[in-house]
């Protein structure tokens, strides 16, 4: 807590580099340093600690998410999304966000989750999806190979937003041709 406080980015870091063999104390340092340091550098070594510790990691995450700027959270969802566990119940979590380019990330990752966490995740991550998500969602869904595909187009389709409907459009012209 006295490295945060210290404001010393090198310091932050460097208490970081054996923090996954300090057990709880390890997990709290980095959760506290997520959260607190100004340094966008200590802040994502904390990160990808805690998503190394993948399962034992998701409280120092769940501490921080709220107060990382955009950034990092999209930052974060990345290396979460990316990683084998693909743990849907933090990307989920995420999905709350009100970030639409956390938003963007959260669809895409939909797209590599399987069976229906992805389609799940996808619904969750385009609530209330704006035209700014619109070519996002429609990208995302032409990646679902089922009768799913056609749901999240559908749900697009009676979207009141224009652009969503053209990208939806645009993604059952490129279906169809696919097919």
């Amino acid at each position: 807590i006295q490295l945060l406080q210290s404001d010393d980015e090198a310091k932050q870091i460097e208490a970081l580099k054996d923090a996954d063999q300090l057990g709880d104390e390890g997990l709290m340092l980095a959760a506290f340093t997520a959260k607190k340091s100004k340094h966008a550098k200590a802040r994502r070594k904390a990160l990808d600690l805690a998503v190394a510790l993948r399962q034992d990691g998701l409280p120092a995450i769940a501490f921080s998410f709220d107060s990382l700027p955009v950034e990092d959270r999209v930052y974060l969802v990345e290396q979460v999304a990316k990683d084998a566990f693909n743990n849907a119940t933090l990307l989920f979590a995420a999905a709350k966000s009100d970030d639409i380019e956390v938003r963007k990330v959260l669809i895409k990752a939909a797209g590599t989750l399987t069976g229906q966490q992805g389609l799940l995740l996808l619904s969750a991550a385009a609530k209330d999806a704006d035209a700014k998500l619109a070519d996002v969602v429609a990208e995302t869904s032409a990646k679902f190979n089922s009768d799913d595909e056609l749901l999240i187009l559908y749900m697009g389709a009676k979207s009141s937003e224009p652009a969503i409907q053209i990208a939806v459009l645009k993604a059952t012209a490129a279906r169809t041709v696919q097919k």
